[in-house]
């Protein structure tokens, strides 16, 4: 995950953490460069609330929710000026995969900045499952081959085993073996689930 340069506008500060509160990313505009490298972050530091006090992600790990934190909430003294508002980033099955924070120094944050932050948290989410779905992808294309990939197609169809076997000119056995390795490669415990897999991940085409 990472943030979009032609998000960064104005005085915003935007960080980016992973599920547990580390630092991946962090962007904002030239003016608030050098207070990011006097403040000491960089990939890897942590916003859980053991590791520095009271703060915007540590809270949105806590409650799961957006949270806006103003500076005299924040525990640690590098924040006393900060207003602060994160939200989770949660994908499709409501997993949380990481935190967005946009911040303000010695400035109070817009009201509509807590719409943004909803819709940049969605915006990123989506990118990431795209990305993660796209990794998967690839991995499950090189472990089936292509006997086995038109027979997932044709059992979505719902063609029967002696029906696969005439269509790719094989024995029902032969289908079956393939049936059974399509299972054991795509991690699931039965071929109705193989498929279901295959057509989310846009593996076979069911036009």
């Amino acid at each position: 995950m990472s943030i979009e340069e032609d998000w960064v506008k104005g005085e915003y500060l935007f960080l980016l953490s992973d599920f547990e509160g580390y630092l991946l990313d962090v962007k904002c505009s030239t003016k608030e460069k050098k207070c990011i490298k006097d403040s000491g972050f960089e990939q890897g530091v942590s916003f859980r609330e053991e590791s520095c006090g009271t703060n915007a992600i540590s809270m949105a790990m806590r409650l799961k929710r957006v949270v806006y934190v103003r500076p005299q909430e924040h525990y640690c003294k590098i924040f006393k000026k900060w207003y602060c508002i994160a939200s989770p980033i949660i994908v499709e099955n409501g997993e949380i995969v990481g935190y967005v924070d946009i911040s303000t120094i010695d400035k109070k944050i817009a009201d509509e900045v807590s719409m943004v932050i909803k819709l940049l948290a969605e915006k990123i989410a989506i990118k990431y499952e795209k990305i993660v779905k796209e990794k998967e992808l690839n991995k499950i294309k090189i472990k089936l081959n292509d006997s086995q990939t038109k027979i997932l197609a044709l059992e979505a169809k719902g063609y029967r085993e002696s029906d696969i076997a005439k269509v790719l000119g094989i024995g029902v056995v032969t289908v079956k073996y393939h049936k059974r390795k399509i299972v054991e490669k795509l991690e699931v415990k039965n071929l109705k689930e193989a498929v279901v897999k295959a057509i989310k991940l846009g593996l076979i085409d069911m036009d």
